[in-house]
């Protein structure tokens, strides 16, 4: 099952104008066995699982929870402007980034699965540290930093679950982001000047594996197969700006979702 946020558009010019419609926007979940999809929630994005599959935290304002049938519907942040929630392994907490009580933007909290005692972990930061996404051992959050030493671009850290132990593992110089571990833990993708990458979790041998655009991947949970978005700015196309899979073994690439049914003249 896939969750994920779909904008609703039915219609695209050639001079990238589009309309959208309402009822068709919101967090969706998709089968891939039996291509079946139903909408949860109207409106809404960032949606990440429960590690047991039957909830969906996401962003909509402030950080909501809900179970998949929709049902259940709880609000878990107050205050500030929260995103990218990320679930902890063992589904007692929930990582993601807000502004609140920040001078340097949004950094990274913490809080149990219900909203209660949320902390900021990110007590030592002096730029935004954003997009956290946990280690299936839960030990450690991958998140991304806007480093001062190259010019407040985005890089690649780790820490462990209290903010400590602070590892920069990319220098690239680009602008990543959305780093998520394997499910195995061995190796990271993500997200850099609108393409896949993939790395060790170390930060070695970094590999670009998509060539038309991709943004925000998610890892399959046998690890062999990414999810993203294609994002191809120069272009606007059907294929463009909906969910993706590639086969990290051939590269081989399938669209699984459809912005419109046909190429708008």
């Amino acid at each position: 099952m896939i969750a994920y946020r779909d904008n609703g558009i039915v219609f695209v010019a050639k001079d990238g104008s589009y309309r959208a419609d309402r009822s068709l926007s919101g967090i969706w979940i998709l089968s891939l066995e039996t291509s079946e999809r139903r909408r949860i929630f109207a409106g809404g994005n960032l949606p990440s699982w429960s590690p047991d599959g039957s909830q969906l935290v996401f962003y909509a304002g402030q950080i909501l929870k809900m179970n998949v049938d929709g049902s259940g519907l709880s609000q878990l942040t107050l205050r500030g402007r929260n995103g990218y929630p990320s679930w902890s392994p063992d589904g007692s907490k929930i990582a993601y980034d807000s502004d609140f009580e920040s001078e340097v933007g949004h950094v990274v909290w913490v809080m149990h699965s219900d909203g209660t005692q949320a902390r900021n972990i990110s007590t030592m930061a002096t730029e935004e540290w954003r997009m956290p996404s946990w280690r299936p051992d839960g030990q450690q959050i991958v998140h991304i930093r806007y480093a001062d030493e190259v010019g407040f671009r985005p890089e690649i850290y780790t820490m462990n679950t209290s903010g400590d132990d602070s590892r920069r593992i990319t220098h690239r110089r680009g602008r990543e982001s959305t780093p998520r571990f394997s499910p195995d833990g061995g190796r990271i993708a993500f997200s850099a000047d609108g393409q896949v990458w993939l790395m060790s979790a170390s930060g070695h041998s970094p590999r670009q594996v998509t060539t038309r655009g991709g943004v925000d991947p998610s890892w399959s949970p046998d690890g062999t197969k990414l999810l993203y978005t294609r994002m191809a700015t120069s272009e606007n196309g059907p294929s463009d700006g909906v969910l993706w899979i590639i086969n990290l073994a051939t590269l081989e690439e399938t669209q699984i979702t459809f912005k419109w049914p046909e190429i708008v003249p």
